[in-house]
């Protein structure tokens, strides 16, 4: 995520070819059915990206531990989620485990908090994405190893920067346009 700190956020087929084209590593897949997600996992592992699946978002697949066993034998490199149990199932697997937080008011922020004592993913995914650099000095100062993701409302490659600037790690950006410039 460092070395290039955009992610792109893939939510189409039609992005596909965008997303493998990206200077990322890291592609995060958004939208995608049991029908479609091996073609995406296989077109992006082709061009040596680590596909991180939004297993609350992925058609055809539930919840589960079983769901993230066959994301594990279909080479994702990680999973993306809001819900701990799941996370923990990924984690248990060898994969990167990246916790989705909607911060949406004081209380979901320390919500959020709260959940970390019984789970420290490996990246907290931080929506909307600028509101994140209001709490970070907070979720640093705890658990200052978990890398951080801004994601939502993006609307600039400026925007993308300064929000890197005041401390996230990465972004993850749904516009296609944005995902090759540096």
């Amino acid at each position: 995520m460092r070395s290039f700190p955009i992610i792109p956020a893939l939510r189409a087929a039609d992005d596909l070819a965008r997303a493998a084209a990206s200077p990322s590593r890291v592609i995060y897949l958004l939208a995608a059915g049991l029908s479609t997600l091996d073609v995406y996992l296989q077109q992006l592992r082709a061009t040596d990206k680590e596909v991180m699946v939004n297993l609350d978002l992925c058609a055809g697949l539930a919840r589960d531990a079983e769901a993230v066993a066959y994301l594990a034998a279909s080479g994702c490199a990680g999973v993306i989620s809001t819900h701990t149990d799941v996370l923990s199932a990924a984690a248990g697997r060898g994969l990167y485990a990246i916790q989705r937080t909607f911060m949406i008011d004081s209380e979901s922020v320390g919500s959020s908090m709260r959940s970390l004592r019984n789970f420290v993913p490996d990246a907290l995914e931080l929506l909307p994405a600028p509101v994140a650099p209001r709490i970070l000095p907070r979720l640093r100062e705890k658990y200052p190893l978990v890398a951080t993701v801004g994601g939502g409302l993006i609307g600039s490659l400026q925007e993308a920067d300064s929000l890197v600037r005041q401390g996230l790690d990465a972004v993850s950006i749904g516009n296609p346009d944005l995902w090759s410039l540096q």
